[in-house]
């Protein structure tokens, strides 16, 4: 079982990895489930200007899976709320 703590880590490294260096989580828009955490990450220039232009494009909510250490990408165009119902009803299916 993983921890908020080791999660976090994890993702910090895996948005590091995947921006070249140039991303980094933006931890208020964190949301915590009872199966894992979702983390939406940016680039460090937004987080200086919070300007549009300075952000990427196209990247959505990716969650940590805190009973198998999954890293599950979802679509830049939902909202947290649909990608925690997406994955509720990918575990249910599961589950059965």
């Amino acid at each position: 079982m993983w921890t908020s703590k080791k999660a976090e880590k994890v993702m910090e490294t895996w948005v590091e990895q995947t921006t070249n260096g140039e991303g980094m989580i933006i931890k208020e828009y964190c949301v915590a489930k009872p199966y894992g955490w979702f983390f939406l990450y940016n680039s460090k220039k937004w987080f200086d200007s919070r300007k549009s232009l300075d952000g990427y494009l196209g990247n959505g909510y990716v969650l940590f899976d805190r009973i198998n250490g999954e890293i599950v990408v979802f679509s830049s165009a939902l909202p947290v709320e649909e990608c925690a119902k997406e994955y509720e009803q990918y575990l249910q299916s599961v589950w059965k």
